[in-house]
């Protein structure tokens, strides 16, 4: 009977300290928010590289900046930047650029996809910026990023095409409409694609074939880049009407280690339960402002970006300041322009080109 008694209490105890430890777990998850750099990384005056040679006439030069013309940037406690980038594993280069904004207060989320054929000077060379992965690291790609669109990344993240597999099959498949016959064979690289046209469920498989694809685009890589908006808008309405927050809690876990990035598990589930908790989520896709520019000598096709565009895609869905970001800050080096060529001239800096945001 004593040793009965004794067992009842001792599995009272151990109930009673599993509950104080699941308490004490849920106040941490409560109380528990991701820390952010609180400091304005684009207002250092050191370029990332040399500023290029000026002319007298182009009237291109980066602006002398007195610490008088920078504004008080103080953070938004809310609001959140992310850096995904999407690589090729065959090439090694970013295949998808997305600039990522989340406003946890209010579920609001913002999508900017930076065409990888963007212009960008860098490394003692003109280049594509995705070639930034490729010669050193998503992490490098952040930091020129942070200086030259005057943003503040909190967390990067690399991902490959099986982290992909995993999120599209976790959710069952997507919708997409494929514009047109995808086939494709490289034995080199063990791709196969062979998706028909039409409105279809894609597996992870299929999805990141459709995603992978780059052929017969009637727009080239701006084509493209519209299937990806296509996608990503698909995926996010079935995770927002299909999954909850422990289900995509549990999915962070098993594709975090999948990734390359500097978020934590209990960075993915605060980011979650917010996103889940959140009455009003909204979703807007873009992408940056600017035109595709095809070069003959030597042949390449550049997409140049719009300063006043970028400038104003970044105040409004962006910024995560109080102020507005000014224009003297934006791009102090000059890396996103070839400035002795009228044509880059022309799209960069005389175009008026706003962002063209679609709701999804």
């Amino acid at each position: 009977m004593k040793l009965d008694k004794i067992y009842v209490i001792g599995l009272i105890m151990i109930l009673s300290l599993l509950l104080i430890l699941c308490s004490l777990l849920a106040l941490k998850t409560a109380l528990y928010r991701p820390t952010v750099d609180t400091g304005v990384p684009f207002t250092d005056n050191d370029p990332l590289s040399p500023a290029p040679e000026q002319s007298l006439t182009d009237n291109t030069q980066p602006p002398e900046i007195t610490t008088e013309q920078i504004p008080d940037y103080s953070r938004e406690k809310d609001k959140y930047l992310f850096l995904v980038v999407g690589v090729d594993k065959a090439s090694g280069r970013g295949d998808a650029i997305l600039l990522v904004s989340f406003d946890v207060s209010s579920g609001k989320i913002a999508v900017m996809q930076i065409p990888r054929d963007t212009y960008i000077e860098w490394n003692d060379k003109e280049d594509k910026i995705n070639s930034i992965v490729l010669d050193a690291d998503v992490y490098k790609m952040r930091d020129i990023l942070e200086v030259t669109l005057c943003v503040n990344i909190d967390y990067t993240a690399q991902i490959d095409l099986a982290a992909l597999e995993v999120i599209v099959d976790s959710v069952g498949g997507v919708e997409i409409n494929v514009p047109f016959d995808m086939k494709y064979s490289d034995p080199f690289q063990d791709l196969y694609i062979d998706l028909k046209a039409g409105v279809q469920v894609l597996d992870g498989k299929n999805a990141t074939d459709f995603i992978r694809f780059r052929s017969d685009y009637a727009e080239g890589d701006l084509g493209r880049i519209d299937a990806q908006k296509q996608f990503m808008s698909s995926l996010f309405k079935k995770v927002m009407n299909e999954m909850n927050a422990m289900q995509a809690i549990n999915l962070a876990k098993g594709v975090l280690p999948m990734l390359e990035t500097d978020m934590t598990v209990d960075d993915a589930a605060y980011f979650a339960g917010k996103f889940f908790s959140a009455k009003n989520r909204e979703l807007t896709m873009m992408t940056a402002p600017g035109m595709q520019l095809h070069k003959k000598n030597p042949e390449a096709w550049y997409y140049v970006l719009s300063k006043e565009g970028m400038l104003e895609a970044v105040n409004t869905y962006f910024n995560v300041y109080d102020n507005k970001i000014a224009e003297t800050l934006f791009d102090p080096s000059l890396i996103l322009c070839k400035e002795d060529d009228d044509d880059f001239l022309r799209i960069y800096k005389y175009y008026s080109l706003p962002p063209k945001p679609v709701e999804g």
